[in-house]
């Protein structure tokens, strides 16, 4: 398994729980379009994707004091995005 410090995702979310504000519009940038194509794959082309993205990432910043870089971050953003 890849060492979890080598993600740049993972090293952004770090660089916010430091309270780096600015490495959020780096995890947006960096996997916006990702989050986009997994909820039209999963959901369809009629759904309110833009919502649903938006509270995705709402949802990973409320979640960066509790975040564990256990892995790569974008698994754990696929989770909250299979799990919303």
């Amino acid at each position: 398994m890849q060492d979890p410090s080598e993600d740049p995702g993972v090293l952004l979310m770090l660089q916010l729980q430091g309270g780096e504000e600015a490495a959020f519009d780096g995890l947006l940038a960096m996997y916006q379009g990702p989050v986009f194509s997994l909820l039209r794959r999963l959901l369809g082309p009629g759904a309110d994707l833009e919502d649903l993205a938006q509270e995705v990432f709402l949802r990973l910043y409320r979640s960066r004091d509790r975040y564990q870089p256990e892995g790569r971050l974008g698994t754990f953003l696929y989770r909250i995005t299979n799990n919303l």
